[in-house]
């Protein structure tokens, strides 16, 4: 085996024991003990290829965004009959995703919800090619809406965005006891993401 290739052997069994062990056990207590210990790997080969639990949770970040967002470019249709068709497609599709890998629910849920304050700028950055698809597709769903005149689609968005952050608020800082918990936290974050998002579009009177 060349050299490269078991390096790259080496980088992927790390990340495979990194994902597990930040899928169960969440940023804070989550260990690169653990990782070596579990999946039989030495200190001195982890350490060579990331330097720290923070290089290794931001690659775990990066590649949770990745597949999520391409999962839903594969999976979300071209067109539905209307706004809210869509938006239920959406979560529908991401939640078939996290039933598929539930160790990105958890990386998800710290990435978002409970950012370890040191690495927020990180995350974000991670987190930008899903928040570019998040944008485009909103902004696909607002041609089935009719817009009052003095609004544009540019603005609703940056709207949507800066009211997500009021409900990633609303979670942050949760200690919860096991992975059910954390499951109904994002269950219960998106559907609130999935309600403001509505209201906005249609407004609150029947």
């Amino acid at each position: 085996m060349k050299r490269e290739e078991k390096s790259e052997n080496s980088k992927e069994r790390i990340i495979k024991a990194a994902l597990e062990e930040f899928g169960q056990n969440g940023y804070v207590a989550a260990s690169t003990n653990n990782m070596c210990k579990n999946h039989d790997i030495s200190k001195g080969l982890l350490f060579h290829h990331y330097k720290n639990k923070d290089e290794l949770f931001l690659v775990c970040v990066s590649k949770c965004f990745e597949a999520l967002a391409q999962y839903l470019k594969e999976n979300l249709p071209e067109n539905v009959e209307d706004a809210k068709e869509g938006l239920n497609k959406y979560f529908e599709a991401r939640f078939e995703f996290f039933k598929a890998n539930p160790f990105y629910e958890q990386i998800f849920y710290t990435a978002v919800i409970n950012t370890p304050s040191h690495l927020k700028d990180a995350v974000a950055e991670r987190r930008e090619a899903m928040n570019a698809f998040n944008r485009h597709y909103l902004t696909k769903l607002l041609d089935y809406v009719v817009l009052k005149e003095d609004y544009e689609k540019s603005s609703i968005i940056e709207l949507l965005s800066d009211m997500s952050h009021y409900i990633h608020m609303k979670y942050k800082g949760s200690c919860l006891e096991n992975q059910e918990e954390k499951h109904q936290i994002v269950m219960q974050h998106s559907k609130d993401i999935k309600d403001m998002i509505l209201i906005l579009f249609y407004g609150i009177v029947k």
